[in-house]
């Protein structure tokens, strides 16, 4: 009996101290409104939150959404964001809108093509900014890095009471 214990416990200890805490997992999904093919990416991608007036002509491209868990900061959902309109050519994101869930925060939006006429030109001043897309290969590649799997002492720990609570098993009902 007390074997059958030691053979659990151990095991339990090795799966419970091989599970991993995940930093972040930024995931985006687009439905795409128009599929032009983008040739000629923008030099920039303007937000517009869901409480600014929009008052210029514009183009709907996708609408988009990217999540992450709850402790990714804003600014690295929002890159990732801008990054999925940059891809689909839109030079701005309108009604874009943040909903925190239970265990993620998410951000949505519609990707446009802004009619850079003098009426929007004259409200807004478009600076040349894509350093966006660095920030979110950059993050992508550190979170695909950071969930790896990765032993910890608990995993170790625990398959060695694993094994040792088998072979002292066997020891014992070999006497």
């Amino acid at each position: 009996m007390n074997k059958k214990l030691l053979i659990f416990s151990g095991l339990f200890i090795f799966l419970l101290g091989c599970e991993t805490e995940y930093r972040t997992t930024m995931h985006s999904q687009a439905s795409v409104f128009i599929a032009d093919s983008c040739v000629k990416k923008p030099n920039y991608v303007m937000l517009f939150f869901e409480n600014e007036k929009i008052d210029f002509g514009y183009k709907k491209i996708a609408l988009i959404e990217t999540s992450s868990t709850i402790n990714a900061p804003d600014a690295d959902i929002l890159n990732n964001l801008k990054l999925q309109a940059w891809l689909r050519c839109a030079n701005g994101i309108i009604q874009v809108k943040k909903q925190m869930l239970k265990d993620k925060t998410v951000f949505n939006g519609i990707a446009v093509q802004i009619e850079q006429d003098s009426i929007f030109l004259k409200k807004n001043k478009p600076i040349t900014d894509t350093t966006f897309v660095a920030k979110a290969r950059a993050y992508a590649i550190k979170d695909s890095e950071d969930n790896k799997f990765n032993p910890t002492i608990g995993c170790v720990a625990g398959l060695l009471i694993f094994v040792g609570s088998i072979i002292a098993g066997v020891k014992k009902a070999s006497q």
